[in-house]
């Protein structure tokens, strides 16, 4: 998580102080040959050409220079420290992919989600989407109902009940706009815990932000755009609102450790080049030694967060985890430990600090402002 001019930063210094380095001159050349690519036929196998050329030799200047830090556990905005997280953000952005090409086959820009998915991508979602349906409480099924056609619902091969079929006969005659198919997929394949889509938006988005490169972007736009577009909808229905406290695991035991912290630190604005996954429930964020899928080092702890609920686009597995999206654009500032009520908020423990964030509250009119979604 970046502000806006600390990417900016970023990007100049690996123009100009790194050049000099093996692993600066690794990330640019890196960084240049992903400019280059043109979104077409070929592009899956330029990127698998990129990703074997500097993945690696990168991955290993990077650790063997993550080796020589001092202390790991402090703040750190060096030059150093800067190509470090930059080089750590082309090695995700660039293992993520592979699996992002395996379900979508994108060959022109701006191919929509539903010409460009996978079949059996398709119809594994679809799979856990039914699986999650059968097992969901009423109450979710006609909050579901609310946003989804019973045409949609019927393409998933789900069939509504004669209750459910009334409520989706008198919900078909509001006004209110609906999620289409290609939302709903979007939605599911963002939300779900094995497919490991949104890994390959955020990092794609990240990249973007560190050096200005959109090729990858511009990829996975096919699922970021309808699931945005998604998120919009569902700010209209109040069941998929949240405004409260909220909950999210860091990683901050790697390379990009010392400069990610450096960026968060009391009174610093807390910009994001994609939307938040967050959780509403403490124990479930996946910093907390209370999750038995705990994978993350620090916590970050939203004071006060509005945020759309997807959680029951999840899949069966993961649905308890009341995943929330904070849209990207929102306001939010980081605070200081000290200024935090400890009768509600309690750091996570452990070797690695808690951040506390919190909505900056504007003078602005609700929902959507300057493209960005305020719900």
């Amino acid at each position: 998580m970046l502000s806006k001019v600390i990417a900016r930063q970023t990007r100049q210094l690996n123009k100009t102080s790194t050049e000099r380095s093996r692993l600066g001159q690794l990330t640019m050349d890196c960084s240049k040959a992903l400019k280059d690519i043109r979104i077409s036929s070929r592009s899956k196998n330029q990127n698998t050409e990129i990703d074997d050329q500097y993945r690696h030799a990168i991955y290993e200047e990077t650790m063997m220079a993550y080796h020589a830090v001092a202390d790991v556990t402090m703040p750190d905005s060096s030059s150093e420290a800067t190509l470090r997280a930059q080089a750590w953000q082309l090695i995700e952005g660039l293992s993520s992919m592979a699996q992002f090409f395996e379900h979508y086959e994108v060959t022109i820009p701006g191919v929509s989600l539903e010409v460009s998915i996978n079949p059996s991508h398709r119809e594994s979602l679809s799979h856990d989407f039914r699986e999650s349906w059968n097992s969901m409480a009423p109450e979710d099924r006609v909050a579901l109902i609310e946003v989804i056609s019973e045409k949609t619902f019927h393409q998933f091969g789900i069939m509504l009940n004669t209750g459910e079929k009334q409520i989706a006969i008198q919900k078909g005659s509001t006004i209110e706009r609906q999620l289409t198919m290609a939302h709903c997929l979007a939605l599911l394949d963002y939300a779900n815990s094995h497919s490991d889509s949104f890994n390959a938006a955020n990092n794609s988005a990240r990249i973007w932000h560190y050096y200005g490169v959109d090729t990858l972007l511009k990829m996975t736009a096919t699922l970021y755009d309808p699931f945005c577009e998604a998120l919009r909808i569902l700010e209209h229905y109040p069941a998929f609102c949240y405004a409260g406290p909220a909950y999210k695991g860091l990683s901050i035991a790697n390379p990009a450790g010392n400069f990610r912290m450096s960026c968060m630190q009391s009174g610093m604005p807390l910009h994001c080049a994609h939307g938040i996954s967050a959780t509403i429930k403490r124990e479930k964020n996946y910093a907390s030694s209370s999750n038995i899928l705990s994978t993350r080092d620090a916590q970050l702890t939203f004071v006060h967060s509005r945020g759309i609920k997807i959680h029951l686009f999840n899949d069966v597995t993961s649905r308890d985890q009341m995943e929330i999206i904070i849209p990207e654009g929102r306001e939010l500032k980081f605070l200081s430990p000290q200024d935090i009520d400890r009768t509600k908020f309690k750091d996570n423990g452990g070797p690695w600090p808690t951040y506390y964030c919190t909505e900056i509250p504007l003078s602005l009119p609700d929902k959507i402002q300057d493209g960005y979604l305020l719900c």
